[in-house]
């Protein structure tokens, strides 16, 4: 055995009572240990659930392979994911094709609902004014503007988004008795109309949504429903 290998067996001789702590810091502090003593990893053996007892090297190569199966699924998952926004990109410039030659709001939300209800699984898609506009925004009952305003104002709280779950009244007020779990919400054309997507799964819609396509899709609906009212106005 060399002078090197000998002081090194003394020593952990001598450090018979170390804790796992600082064999580990030696470890790490000496990166050529089992470069000097390369026997040492077909000689240790660990114990194995499955396989009773194994070396050292054995063990390293089962743990690469659970690496290895780990990045595997990870990357699968990454395609899948990958794949969907893809279809939900393509759905989304027929949509944005579809909306062009549209003559009336309700045109609009025939569109949304017939492109994007499919896709997306969505229970329910609906619109309402924000302001005093009955005959502007297509509805099913009437508009009540204060609760639609004091929704605005709770949930999306000046901003142009909101995703998450909606109480009894709020679900009510906005989808009537379609099931709903979880919505999202989005102001249109400078904040005078309210676009409700409603979900029957109750994690659909959540905070950590990415809204690249939403502000892509919202852009445009605001420049068309713009362009409508200027007509509808003379």
């Amino acid at each position: 055995m060399s002078n090197d290998a000998s002081q090194e067996a003394m020593t952990c001789e001598t450090n018979a009572g170390l804790d796992d702590a600082q064999v580990r810091a030696y470890l790490e502090a000496h990166p050529a240990f089992f470069e000097r003593q390369s026997d040492l990893l077909a000689d240790v053996r660990l114990p194995h659930a499955q396989r009773g007892s194994i070396s050292l090297v054995d063990r390293q190569l089962d743990k690469l392979r659970e690496q290895n199966g780990q990045l595997r699924e990870e990357i699968t998952a990454l395609m899948t994911v990958a794949k969907h926004n893809e279809s939900i990109y393509q759905s989304f410039c027929q949509l944005y094709v579809a909306l062009l030659p549209c003559q009336s709001i309700n045109d609009i939300h025939q569109q949304i609902q017939q492109v994007l209800s499919e896709l997306l699984n969505l229970s329910a898609i609906t619109m309402w004014p924000l302001a005093d506009q009955q005959d502007w925004v297509p509805r099913r009952k009437p508009v009540d503007n204060e609760a639609l305003q004091q929704l605005q104002r709770r949930r999306l709280q000046n901003g142009a988004y909101y995703f998450g779950r909606l109480n009894d009244a709020d679900k009510a007020l906005l989808f009537d008795d379609q099931h709903v779990e979880s919505a999202a919400l989005m102001t249109l054309e400078e904040g005078s109309i309210l676009l409700a997507f409603g979900s029957a799964d109750v994690d659909h819609f959540n905070p950590n949504l990415d809204v690249l396509l939403l502000d892509q899709l919202r852009t445009l609906l605001s420049a068309v429903l713009k362009q409508l009212r200027e007509r509808r106005n003379g």
